[in-house]
């Protein structure tokens, strides 16, 4: 008789296939592409593995929980705005200028911008810019529908870094604007193949208050959620801007060919695909900790074990020895069910197990008969203990986290956490935010015709506030920094926002230390009637008042709150 042939699959492998349970909906629907993983399998982790949690709370927290606001494309009121603007003029003409010999074969002459226009520019943009700024303040506060903009991401987040894979819902208004985001739980998502190249408008950036437009060829994908028993719900890929119908997936040139054809059909949204990427797999991305799955799940055995020597009082499974004698099977269930009753469990741990013969003339209490427990295995309390300690370092370690993130503080003192926290969030978290941030400013801001603003992500406060204080003091009296500059860092520092000083003082770069330096930021305001005459340090001669361009610079601080 021949045998079966080993299993040559890996264990790593095995698991793999495990977490992941292909379904008949996969497997009759044209297109969709099964992921690495089963997606609800992997969220079960975060509950079952202690260590999870406390790793994925410090992305969340760290890269997305401290908020958002903006920083403008431009500063008005650095010295050379004049010529940024005036540079930022001549080409937008010569963009019209191509405009204008492509669709009509006219040859437009560039001319320079005046002064004149210049200026108006300036003052033009000073006004969009805040009306913009109001616009982008209304946006964050009402996309993210019933939750803060914050709170969408910190979800987000948290999928993204279960699964390797998070979603958004995107909605439009009649002007293909941006409208509406909706979180959609990623085990609920599959994606199909990519379709045919069609052609798609982008924005980019010409110079901080020019934007135009150009053509790409891209590939979009379908993608698919299921809702338990519901019928299937098909989204397209966001950017794609064609006309699909929600119900059947079938794109459509108009409304009414979609009616005609569907009359219950809806038009589909948007999706939003966040992935960590791997170069095994482009449609889906694969979590960090992907390499520790069989050791959590070993770990996660372990635990229970460990669990089951508390419950069992440390009875392992034992082998009943009787010899001398002969039992019969009502004696050996009544044996059985002696231990099972009267001495496993927490209950009866004090509990001592009696072995009382029937008879007289039964062989046990002749004592020709011996009953034996043999433990089958050897149990001891908290034998695994190691091992667990082992995978949830190494899980940590696939977060690129230090021990202290998961309130480990062996090791550590004062000085070196600051240094381990400083470093993690330079290597790890603020990449993430500026990645974050990069893909909102190229999507979402371009499709909401934000010109002279960036988003930008928070970051947690300073650690170390003595070390930062004195710094900041050293530049204010240095001249690095002006006041209203200083009490924006200050603002970080204690958690909430300082107005800016209304004053032109308070935006001059000067030594604030010196006396003489005091003299001349007060020389500086004074009427040029009672303004002495002075020679600055270029040799410029000014009467109370420094010259554009000479000396040290002034600057207007932009306050910048979101």
């Amino acid at each position: 008789m021949s045998k079966a042939p080993k299993d040559p699959t890996p264990p790593t492998a095995k698991l793999q296939k495990n977490l992941f349970l292909g379904t008949s909906v996969i497997r009759r629907t044209a297109g969709v592409i099964e992921p690495p993983f089963q997606m609800a399998r992997l969220v079960q982790f975060l509950d079952l593995s202690p260590s999870m949690r406390p790793a994925i709370d410090a992305y969340a927290v760290n890269i997305d929980g401290f908020g958002q606001g903006v920083t403008p494309t431009i500063d008005l009121a650095r010295d050379d705005i004049e010529d940024v603007v005036r540079s930022a003029i001549r080409v937008e003409r010569r963009l019209e200028a191509q405009r204008a010999l492509l669709e009509d074969g006219k040859i437009v002459k560039v001319t320079p911008a005046t002064p004149a226009e210049i200026k108006a520019r300036v003052a033009e943009l000073a006004e969009e810019m805040e009306d913009e700024r109001q616009s982008i303040d209304a946006w964050m506060r009402r996309v993210a529908g019933d939750m803060t903009f914050t709170h969408l991401r910190k979800k987000t987040r948290v999928d993204l870094e279960l699964t390797g894979n998070a979603y958004w819902e995107v909605r439009r208004n009649l002007l293909g604007q941006p409208v509406q985001i909706n979180h959609v739980p990623a085990a609920s998502i599959l994606a199909t193949s990519q379709g045919d190249e069609v052609q798609v408008k982008v924005k980019i950036h010409l110079t901080p208050i020019t934007i135009t437009e150009d053509e790409q060829t891209r590939r979009f994908r379908k993608y698919l959620q299921m809702n338990g028993n519901a019928k299937p719900v098909y989204f397209k890929e966001h950017g794609d801007r064609r006309l699909m119908s929600a119900q059947s997936g079938v794109y459509y040139d108009t409304t009414q060919a979609m009616a005609k054809e569907e009359p219950k059909a809806t038009a589909a949204t948007e999706i939003r695909h966040f992935k960590i990427p791997t170069p095994q797999n482009e449609v889906y991305g694969v979590p960090r900790w992907a390499g520790c799955m069989a050791g959590l799940t070993g770990a996660r055995n372990a635990e229970e074990t460990n669990c089951l020597y508390f419950t069992n009082k440390s009875i392992p499974p034992l082998a009943i020895l009787i010899s001398g004698t002969t039992v019969s099977k009502e004696t050996i269930d009544e044996l059985r069910d002696t231990i099972a009753s009267d001495i496993q469990g927490v209950k009866n741990f004090h509990r001592t197990l009696i072995i009382q013969a029937t008879s007289s003339t039964d062989a046990l209490s002749a004592g020709t008969a011996k009953v034996e427990l043999k433990p089958l295995m050897q149990i001891s309390e908290g034998q695994f203990m190691v091992y667990i300690e082992k995978n949830a370092a190494a899980l940590v370690g696939s977060f690129r986290l230090p021990q202290l993130y998961r309130g480990s503080i062996e090791g550590y003192n004062k000085a070196n956490a600051e240094i381990a926290v400083e470093t993690t969030e330079q290597q790890v978290f603020r990449p993430e935010r500026e990645e974050f941030d990069d893909l909102i400013n190229r999507s979402f801001f371009y499709d909401l015709d934000v010109r002279y603003w960036r988003f930008a992500s928070n970051g947690p406060p300073p650690a170390n506030l003595e070390k930062r204080a004195e710094i900041l003091i050293k530049a204010a009296t240095a001249g690095i920094a002006t006041l209203n500059e200083a009490r924006e860092v200050l603002s970080a520092f204690f958690g909430r926002e300082l107005e800016r000083i209304d004053s032109p003082w308070a935006d001059y770069v000067v030594p604030v230390a010196s006396e003489a330096a005091l003299l001349e930021v007060e020389q500086l305001y004074l009427p040029e009637s009672t303004g002495a005459a002075s020679e600055d340090s270029t040799g410029a001669t000014t009467n109370g008042k420094r010259k554009q361009g000479q000396g040290r610079s002034r600057r207007k601080a932009v306050s910048l709150t979101g």
